[in-house]
């Protein structure tokens, strides 16, 4: 399968010229020939990406691309023409034909031979058929075993070349997909397109297979989860057996905290927190639920559990400053946010300007 220029640099069709020039340098960087000698993959690979950056930061030549790339993918249907007849070529009446004074047809049953011969005939195609799907089968397999190779020395764009190879060849090979949509949240965990995409192939593995059925809904429900649609993260959580594995809660929780249904949320965590009670990031969780539902007491309860816990928890300290803020008291709250911004919490220092510059 030949790959378009968005393809071969990893970028969707409406990506901006910047997106498009960092895609080139990391490319580029990474399978250029001197890093990569004797390699003829990486030298063939270098080319496309070399080919393709010419292109699409052209604004001209890119425009051109798209509509003769839009043509490649919906060629137009061509309805042969009916000739008309000539006058030479136009048939002569013939004379009518005088009914035959009575006819008869005489239907017999098939004969034997012919039985075997049908029956030759659908072996043959079934065989064949077989066949075809056997060596697709194991051309799409061996696909999978080279990516699974450049997966694990952290060639993700080699890998993702052969997962869709291998799901081009075979669409029903299932296990590929799921490879597929790792590879691409491993490569590109900043792009929410990554988790769409991963999403999709996930998906697809669910509904043609049961195999792995728990793993494949948990990791759904993360890509649901990257893409905001928390409703559809928890129907996914709720398919998952809940002895799975007990970060369900903690998903769940996240949800119920994005739709702003605090009391779930704080169920699910206080269940969390009964199997793990040294978990900072629970009491953390919790607590940003209680100061969201106005339980000042309650949050700062929470949050002083998580900082005993694990002192150079950011967060923890953040939200605490924010509790304190909301408490009015200001001198605690800029103790919090110092705390924060040296555990290299970025929204500290905002806060540590909004409210600390006299303290």
């Amino acid at each position: 399968m030949e790959f378009n220029h968005y393809q071969v640099l990893g970028v969707p069709r409406n990506a901006s010229l910047d997106s498009i020039k960092k895609a080139y340098k990391t490319l580029a960087k990474k399978y250029h020939p001197d890093v990569n000698p004797g390699s003829k993959f990486y030298e063939d690979h270098f080319k496309k990406v070399n080919a393709a950056y010419a292109i699409l930061s052209d604004p001209v030549k890119r425009q051109q691309y798209d509509v003769k790339l839009y043509h490649t993918e919906h060629p137009p249907v061509h309805r042969p023409a009916q000739a008309r007849p000539t006058a030479q070529q136009r048939p002569r009446r013939s004379a009518p034909v005088q009914p035959q004074a009575s006819f008869s047809i005489k239907l017999g049953m098939p004969s034997r031979q012919t039985f075997i011969v049908v029956g030759v005939a659908v072996l043959f195609i079934a065989g064949c058929y077989t066949l075809f799907n056997v060596m697709n089968r194991r051309a799409s397999n061996n696909n999978y075993e080279l990516g699974l190779e450049s997966e694990k020395s952290k060639d993700y764009a080699g890998a993702m070349y052969y997962y869709q190879q291998g799901i081009e060849i075979d669409k029903s090979n299932y296990k590929i997909h799921e490879r597929l949509a790792n590879v691409l949240i491993e490569a590109r965990p900043e792009y929410k397109e990554s988790y769409a995409q991963a999403a999709h192939l996930y998906a697809r593995a669910l509904n043609h297979s049961e195999a792995n059925k728990d793993t494949l809904l948990y990791k759904l429900s993360q890509c649901y989860i990257q893409l905001q649609e928390y409703d559809r993260a928890l129907v996914a959580l709720e398919e998952i057996k809940p002895n799975f594995n007990d970060t369900l809660l903690l998903l769940k929780g996240e949800c119920y905290t994005q739709n702003k249904q605090w009391d779930n949320a704080i169920e699910v965590y206080n269940r969390f927190l009964d199997k793990h009670p040294v978990s900072d990031l629970a009491f953390q969780k919790a607590g940003y639920v209680y100061y969201k539902n106005v339980d000042y007491e309650k949050a700062k309860e929470y949050l002083n559990e998580s900082i005993i816990i694990n002192a150079s928890n950011g967060i923890s300290h953040y939200i605490r400053g924010l509790v304190n803020i909301a408490n009015a008291d200001t001198a605690e709250a800029c103790q919090d946010f110092h705390a924060a911004y040296q555990f290299d919490q970025g929204k500290a220092a905002r806060a540590l300007y909004k409210y600390c510059q006299t303290h």
